[in-house]
């Protein structure tokens, strides 16, 4: 049986419940950047220290990723890229997806 692809909320939350995805005003390097550089959404699951493991995702960084979607959205879309090729399901992966996607709607925005 080939491994499945995350397309649902319900498929998110069973294959990755510890998993959040957060936007930030800028490019997080530690934990103690979070605090004052989340910006919660309306889809941003519950934070629980210790447990929860954010990947945030710079909103200046992926402006026009940000149009299309939130933050666990695009967490989820890059998660689905990442299934569907292979890889291994970690934030400098997702974050490479999200650039590569940057880059091809900065090119339809020409």
């Amino acid at each position: 049986m080939s491994k499945e692809i995350t397309e649902t909320w319900s498929e998110f939350l069973e294959r990755y419940p510890d998993l959040v995805f957060v936007r930030t005003k800028k490019q997080i390097y530690t934990a103690d950047e979070i605090d004052d550089n989340i910006i919660l959404e309306e889809d941003t699951l519950p934070l629980i220290k210790g447990k929860t493991q954010i990947i945030p995702l710079d909103e200046t960084a992926y402006r026009r990723c940000f149009k299309m979607g939130t933050a666990m959205e695009n967490g989820m879309w890059a998660i689905s890229v990442c299934e569907k090729n292979k890889l291994e399901v970690r934030p400098a992966v997702i974050w490479e997806i999200l650039k590569k996607q940057e880059e091809i709607l900065a090119k339809t925005e020409e």
